[in-house]
Order: structure tokens, then C-alpha cells, then sequence
């Protein structure tokens, strides 16, 4: 490791002692995607505890191949499943991985998967 600021260091306590980067991001005022790279950057090894690293549901791929199969808009997708248009855009051009919710929720407006009895 090269010269790593006090911050980063602290950072990297915070992952040590709380588990996952989520509660260390959130410890030290950061948003996750910026303590997940400053963790990187140090060399930490990071865990499988988050939710990041469960399995897919969906991938951005396979959610727009199939909106547009069902001729859906991101907007209609959007009203079927209680997510947003940002969200379904970003997912579906690989800029983003929603949380399982979010891909479950867009699977089963899309017919994937069966919707949970309610």
C-alpha cells in the first residue's frame, strides 16, 4: 500500500470491525460505490456478505430482450413493476445492478418468474 490517507485507513477499520461495505460507507458518510473503490485501491479484500454479491435474477440483457419482446416501454415496465424508468434504463444499459428486490420485481412484471401470492 502507498501512502494511504487517515480517512482511507479509517475506512478500512470501519469494513474490518462492522462486515460489510454498506455499514462501513455508511459509518464514515460515504456512498458505496465510492468506499467500495477506495477499499479496492488499498488492496482490502472485500467479503461476500453484501447484498452485491448474491446471485442475479435478471440481467440488463435479458430485462430489455424481453420488455421489448412483450412490446412494453421502459415507462409501461415501469408502471408494472413499482420501479422507476431511471432504474430500468440504467440496468438495461449495464450502468447499474438493482438489488434482488428490484430484479424480482422486474422479472415478474415481465412474466419471468411467478409473482408471490399476495
Amino acid at each position: 500500500m502507498t501512502d494511504v490517507s487517515d480517512d482511507m485507513k479509517t475506512l478500512a477499520e470501519k469494513y474490518a470491525e462492522l462486515g460489510t461495505i454498506n455499514k462501513a460507507a455508511a459509518a464514515m458518510g460515504l456512498n458505496y460505490s465510492t468506499a467500495r473503490k477506495r477499499l479496492k485501491r488499498m488492496g482490502v479484500e472485500l467479503n461476500d456478505r453484501s447484498w452485491r454479491s448474491d446471485v442475479d435474477i435478471l440481467t440488463g440483457e435479458e430485462c430489455r430482450r424481453k420488455r421489448r419482446e412483450l412490446n412494453l416501454s421502459q415507462d409501461d415496465l415501469m408502471q408494472l413493476s413499482g420501479t422507476t424508468v431511471a432504474t430500468i434504463s440504467l440496468f438495461e444499459n449495464g450502468r447499474r445492478r438493482p438489488q434482488q428486490t428490484t430484479q424480482k420485481k422486474l422479472a415478474q412484471a415481465l412474466g419471468l418468474i411467478e409473482k408471490d401470492p399476495s
